[in-house]
Order: structure tokens, then C-alpha cells, then sequence
């Protein structure tokens, strides 16, 4: 709740964790999250900042980032969207070692997995 975008004001934001620290900080698993049921319930932007590195299973690893995309704004007409719009967008960070120290998963690979969801 500390970050540049909250501190912003420019973002209307829901903070959700597993294990809530903070007041503020809804405490939630975003996998057993309700989903949206009218566009007020979805988002511009979801931040997964080292989220996904601690799903232990790479099923589930999937399951989020697919899950990410019945939560993320649509644009009314796609086809309109202009392309430097950086909207709906996912922020995800993940420790380099997750990626670097991985026998089967690679910068690549990353890259195709996001593609195929629509992200890149």
C-alpha cells in the first residue's frame, strides 16, 4: 500500500494478500476470489509482484496467470484500441533466480506462455 502507484492517487486500488499484514490490505486468495459480474468488479492493471513464484505447482502457476484474464477490463471495441494503450495491462515481477535457476523453464519460454495468453 506503499508503492508509487498508491501513493499516486491516480489509481482507485484493491490490495488483496494471502496472509494480510496491513490494515488496508484485504486478506484474500485471488484463486478462490469471486469473479467479476458486471465491469465495475474488474480492473485496468493486476499486479502479481512476487505472487506467482510462491504457487508451488506449475498447473496452478497457470491456472493464475489464465485466471488474471477474467478479471482485467476489456476495451468496448478492441479493434479501436489504440496500440501505445497500455491498458489492461498485468505488472509481474518475479525473482530472477525463478527464471535463471529453472532446468525447464527459460526467458523463452516466458515470453511464448504470455504470448499465448494475449499479454505480449
Amino acid at each position: 500500500t506503499r508503492n508509487a502507484c498508491s501513493n499516486s492517487r491516480l489509481f482507485d486500488m484493491v490490495h488483496i494478500d494471502l496472509n494480510s499484514q496491513e490494515p488496508g490490505i484485504l486478506e484474500q486468495d485471488f484463486m478462490t476470489r469471486p469473479l467479476p459480474e458486471e465491469s465495475a468488479e474488474e480492473f485496468d492493471i493486476i499486479s502479481l509482484s512476487l505472487v506467482l513464484n510462491f504457487v508451488p505447482e506449475a498447473e496452478g502457476r497457470g491456472q493464475m496467470l489464465f485466471r488474471t484474464l477474467l478479471f482485467l477490463r476489456q476495451p468496448a471495441d478492441i479493434m479501436q484500441k489504440p496500440k501505445d494503450d497500455p491498458f489492461p495491462s498485468l505488472f509481474l515481477v518475479l525473482p530472477r533466480s525463478c527464471v535463471d535457476n529453472s532446468r525447464y523453464f527459460s526467458d523463452k519460454k516466458f515470453g511464448s506462455l504470455m504470448g499465448a495468453l494475449g499479454y505480449t
